[in-house]
């Protein structure tokens, strides 16, 4: 789009696909979290999408109260809390495995499309558990 000077252009304005597709029941810091990992993920970018969804858990941790040393030991207080079951547990465990291959020098090959995309739907997962599905029923 041309600025209002005819010759710039402002920031574009992104239509599809559309990656804010979360339940507006989640939080908007932890959409925003997820739609970034999910615009990373579209480029090509699988280490910071892997790392993006690591945040997102982190989010939600700290939107509870949870403010452990590390990742592990906040999503065992989520689940000894009962906001998540021992299910969503393995998954975010498996997903802070990931976050942890991404966050370390050397690991560039480790992570591929496949896992960035199963990341990115189990993180999704997750929140809409935590904030749609629990809340509801």
């Amino acid at each position: 789009m041309y600025g209002e000077d005819g010759v710039s252009f402002s920031d574009p304005i992104w239509l599809y696909p559309a990656v804010d597709d979360l339940n507006r029941r989640v939080p908007n810091a932890l959409r925003i979290e997820l739609a970034e990992a999910k615009r990373l993920a579209l480029a090509g970018f699988n280490l910071p999408a892997a790392l993006m969804c690591g945040r997102a858990l982190e989010g939600l941790a700290h939107l509870h109260g949870v403010k452990e040393r590390n990742l592990m030991r906040s999503l065992q207080r989520l689940q000894e809390r009962g906001l998540i079951d021992a299910g969503m547990y393995e998954w975010a465990s498996e997903l802070r495995v990931l976050r942890n291959i991404a966050a370390h020098f050397g690991s560039r090959d480790e992570i591929n499309r496949e896992d960035v995309n199963d990341a990115i739907t189990l993180t999704e997962a997750i929140l809409d558990y935590v904030y749609v599905y629990a809340n509801r029923f």
